[in-house]
């Protein structure tokens, strides 16, 4: 895996950071300094006192969201929702209301 020992991980747990809320549109640019074992956050964006700081956890859904994290985004802009079985169990459905379920698998693709 290139020049990264085994052990070496993108991901870090640093204390406090968790306290800075979640949005999935703001951009902080993560740095660690070994040598003055200093781990820094720096916004992108601007901030005037008093206006809420945000961290990102990345593009996350809000299923994902919730449960890895304990909260949803209002107006995520990445927010999906899979429906794994939808297509199957319409194929192989014999409910009265979904007679027509080859047409809705083909929309479905």
């Amino acid at each position: 895996a290139g020049d990264k020992p085994s052990w070496r991980s993108d991901k870090a747990l640093v204390p406090m950071l968790d306290l800075i809320n979640h949005r999935t549109l703001a951009a902080p640019k993560y740095s660690y300094d070994p040598i003055g074992d200093v781990f820094s956050l720096l916004a992108e964006t601007s901030y005037t006192a008093g206006e809420q700081v945000w961290n990102s956890y990345g593009e996350k859904s809000n299923d994902n969201l919730l449960q890895y994290y304990g909260f949803v985004e209002l107006d995520n802009p990445v927010d999906t929702f899979a429906l794994h079985a939808l297509k199957s169990w319409l194929e192989q459905s014999s409910h009265v209301r979904c007679a027509d379920s080859a047409k809705r698998c083909q929309r479905l693709e």
